[in-house]
């Protein structure tokens, strides 16, 4: 408990400059769309990285969960005259009943490429679903005139809820996979599924577990994308791309580290939009997939993986000099 609190203890400053930067850069700044959408894509990416990092599980279908999340929410928003407030819990329990599903259907089996295969057809066929299901979903026509959070309907002030449920999605997922038990089964699995056996771990029960909560965080995420960009197509919401996105966001960031999700998802989103500027999307994603790979091959690790060496380096020369 005292580690987690240290970590939110050096986090403060950081956090700070994003409480006061909106002062500096104004209250409709285009800026703070792109902020706004860092800290969504940075809970996207820390669930993501339950699975990935920490289980091992390789979720080709995230952007499924994300977009059940967000169609679910603008739909009941929009359909049954519900809060937004609502529909964002209502978002995180059907992603989590997907997970479930996917989860049951995929990791009873002791190959986890059956998952892999599994959140991949899931997310198509969701997609699919969304595109021909015109007369709910309007189809590749677009979801729109469903509401925003009440009270936040200012770029500012929805700036803000984004940055609250970023700093409470990502402190509950730390805590969860660091200083819980139950983050320590994840990584005993990850290491080896063979000694959590005989150690009397259900493996298939916390795996399932892992599915059923990274799917929830998802669909939040889902949530309060959709009801910031008011609209929904079903290839920007569901498509491979945006499950590339989060496994790049927490390649470039560090895998099985959670805070390294928030560092992957802000150089890729403000990266993204600098280059927008000066060159066509395929170059983008070009230049986006080179990352990635230059990470994977030379910085496995990631970011924060850099960061430690370098503590460790900087700790080594101390020591050093200190003899």
């Amino acid at each position: 408990m005292n580690a987690f609190f240290n970590v939110l203890r050096k986090s403060l400053p950081f956090l700070a400059f994003l409480i006061v930067l909106p002062l500096f850069i104004g209250r409709e700044s285009y800026a703070l769309h792109i902020l706004i959408m860092a800290f969504i894509f940075s809970v996207f990416a820390a669930s993501w990285d339950l699975l990935g990092g920490y289980m091992g599980l390789m979720d080709f279908g995230h952007a499924g969960f994300f977009g059940i999340g967000a169609y679910t929410s603008a739909l009941a928003s929009l359909h049954l005259g519900v809060s937004p407030y609502v529909s964002f819990i209502l978002a995180g329990a059907s992603s989590m009943l997907f997970g479930l599903l996917v989860g049951v259907l995929s990791l009873r089996f002791a190959s986890r490429v059956y998952f892999s295969i599994c959140t991949l057809s899931f997310a198509e066929t969701v997609r699919i679903v969304c595109r021909n299901w015109v007369d709910l979903t309007r189809g590749v026509l677009g979801l729109w005139g469903y509401p925003t959070f009440p009270g936040f309907s200012s770029r500012m002030s929805y700036y803000y809820f984004a940055l609250f449920f970023m700093i409470l999605s990502i402190s509950v997922l730390y805590f969860l996979v660091e200083h819980t038990h139950v983050g320590l089964v994840f990584r005993a699995i990850k290491d080896s599924e063979v000694v959590a056996e005989h150690r009397g771990i259900n493996v298939t029960i916390y795996k399932i577990l892992c599915a059923i909560i990274s799917a929830f965080f998802a669909g939040l995420a889902g949530s309060v994308y959709a009801h910031h960009i008011l609209v929904l197509i079903p290839d920007d919401v569901l498509s491979a791309a945006v499950t590339s996105l989060a496994i790049g966001m927490v390649v470039i960031g560090g895998r099985g580290t959670i805070i390294g999700s928030i560092i992957g998802a802000f150089l890729v989103v403000t990266t993204s939009e600098l280059l927008r500027a000066y060159a066509e999307v395929i170059y983008n994603l070009i230049i986006f997939g080179l990352l990635m790979t230059i990470f994977a091959i030379y910085a496995p690790g990631g970011v924060m993986g850099l960061v430690k060496r370098g503590q460790k380096q900087i700790s080594g020369i101390i020591r050093f000099s200190q003899k």
